[in-house]
């Protein structure tokens, strides 16, 4: 069990410094499809300073063309 535990941490370190480093726009959603991570690539393409700007939000948040939001997060539930 402490094995699992271990990877896991060590798979979460790793995805950290991956999103920290890339310069790929790269996020993750959770199930209710708000932002728990972002690269600064996508803080970029969203015309963000920093992705901490992005965490917490949905993209009905963060898009002004709620069209496209919505698009996006049809998407997403598929």
């Amino acid at each position: 069990m402490e094995s699992h535990i271990n990877n896991q941490n060590m798979m979460g370190f790793a995805w950290e410094a991956f999103v920290r480093e890339t310069t790929d726009m790269v996020f993750l959603k959770n199930r209710e499809l708000v932002y728990v991570t972002a690269s600064q690539g996508f803080a970029d393409m969203l015309g963000l300073q920093t992705p901490q700007n992005i965490v917490g939000k949905t993209d009905f948040d963060i898009f002004a063309d709620q069209e496209l939001a919505l698009r996006y997060t049809q998407d997403d539930k598929r």
